[in-house]
């Protein structure tokens, strides 16, 4: 379906004008992913698992990745890539330079304040990434890298909104918490943050198989279903971890009547891996984006983890390791 054709049904589907402007928006990179990048880039005989780890912490950069390699693909007349890994072995190591190469010269926006709003869903981003691949190495191995990848958007709505309304978002953001914030801007705005992150990602011609998990309407095969209720979890248990209610999801708790972390099935030794597991990760994130916010120097700072998340066999502690 072409963009203009999903504007179309979008506008008749809310009774209100969409513009195509929002979907050009071009948003910066993370810098601290981006240097990790260019240095692995640059190493001779760098495997491409490792760069793939990398690049799939920043959201951003993963569209930058699929779109050109996807754009050699249809030029081609071949099969579009759904994996990071894949895309950088189609683009090569020239292409890759130079694509890291331009995107190191992509503005930040000129807000600080606007900044901040945006690396705090873009972080939501990342983290709910790795919670849902935490999930499904628990509950389908076999989908973990799908899952990682397609949960790193679950929430990418909030980055364009955040680049679309600027310091209008701000001062909204300031004044309300997260549930009411969604409801200010649709009824001010006419819009709805996750439906416009997924037009946005379609735009950017992002494989459906990443996009139909978090879309309700989208449409899996019956094998990867459970993909929809492992992403959602994870965004919950963000939720539930950034609002200072992590306890409330603890082993042992009685989880809340509507919480999607109900519909999984999963024993309770299993959860307790998947508690212990998340809870280590994400407190570490947290002290990592204290240190950064504490202006440390980002090349000073020890690497906090590995996307390609493992536990050792004694102390399940997952790999800290950035390569």
């Amino acid at each position: 379906m072409e963009i203009g054709q999903i504007l179309d049904k979008e506008e008749r589907k809310k009774g209100r004008p969409l513009s195509s402007e929002i979907l050009n928006l071009l948003m910066p990179v993370d810098s601290f992913v981006l240097a990790e990048a260019r240095k692995l880039s640059a190493l001779k005989g760098v495997r491409s698992e490792d760069l793939a780890t990398c690049v799939a912490q920043d959201p951003v950069l993963v569209i930058e990745f699929l779109k050109s390699a996807n754009a050699i693909c249809l030029s081609e007349g071949k099969p579009v890539l759904s994996s990071i890994m894949r895309a950088i072995d189609r683009l090569g190591s020239q292409s890759i330079g130079r694509l890291l190469k331009t995107l190191s010269k992509r503005q930040r926006f000129s807000s600080d304040e606007v900044n901040h709003w945006f690396e705090i869903h873009r972080s939501r981003c990342k983290r709910t990434s790795i919670v849902a691949r935490i999930l499904a190495e628990t509950l389908a191995k076999h989908l973990a890298d799908e899952v990682q990848l397609s949960g790193l958007f679950l929430n990418f709505g909030d980055l364009v909104t955040v680049s679309h309304l600027m310091e209008e978002y701000v001062s909204l953001a300031e004044e309300f918490q997260r549930g009411a914030l969604a409801y200010r801007i649709y009824h001010a705005y006419k819009f709805e943050p996750q439906e416009l992150g997924l037009l946005y990602l379609r735009k950017f011609g992002l494989p459906e198989n990443l996009l139909a998990p978090l879309d309700q309407e989208g449409i899996l095969k019956p094998e990867k279903a459970i993909m929809k209720i492992i992403i959602a979890s994870a965004g919950e248990m963000i939720d539930y971890f950034d609002a200072n209610k992590w306890e409330k999801l603890s082993p042992g708790s009685i989880l809340p009547s509507k919480s999607t972390l109900r519909l999984l099935v999963i024993t309770k030794m299993q959860y307790l891996k998947v508690y212990e597991r998340a809870t280590e990760y994400l407190n570490e994130v947290r002290k990592f984006e204290l240190r950064q916010s504490n202006n440390v120097v980002k090349e000073e700072l020890e690497p906090i983890y590995d996307p390609q998340i493992e536990f050792t066999s004694q102390e399940d502690k997952i790999q800290k390791e950035i390569h």
